[in-house]
């Protein structure tokens, strides 16, 4: 039974708690998954295609005439195609170790997602109602 200042509170929030809280966790899913893929997706789409314009033939030309011997980048070639304000500033210019770096700290982060929304959802959720917004919770995995 709500009593005092709790049951004040209550009379204004019309959406209980546990729900808010299955609503955010969904959310908190998804964007998990969503900065897992997006980081993937921006790094190769970071930098332009090279494509080479002639054509190599392995068995038509000696070793060293061929393209491989001959051929070689410029550095216009990986220049990005935004201006260096809205870059990432370490993690774009080709530098491993800060990729790896970004990498081990989005696990970090996200590695503590799933633990984190499951003592959240035994504490806040009853029993009868744990399964239900526990599966609106972990279906933002899919959608993310």
């Amino acid at each position: 039974m709500l009593t005092g200042w709790r049951l004040s509170v209550s009379k204004w929030f019309l959406i209980p708690h546990r729900y808010v809280l299955g609503i955010m966790g969904f959310f908190a899913v998804v964007n998990a998954y969503t900065m897992r893929v997006s980081l993937n997706l921006a790094i190769t789409e970071m930098v332009p295609p090279v494509s080479v314009s002639e054509y190599y033939d392995p068995n038509g030309c000696n070793p060293e005439d061929s393209l491989l011997y001959t051929y070689k980048a410029s550095d216009s070639e990986y220049v990005y195609d935004w201006d260096s304000t809205t870059q990432v500033i370490y993690a774009t210019d080709g530098n491993w170790k800060a990729l790896v770096a970004i990498r081990m700290l989005e696990g970090l982060g996200e590695g503590t997602t799933y633990p984190a929304l499951n003592a959240l959802l035994a504490q806040w959720v009853p029993l009868q109602e744990r399964a239900k917004i526990g599966s609106l919770v972990y279906a933002g995995s899919q959608i993310g």
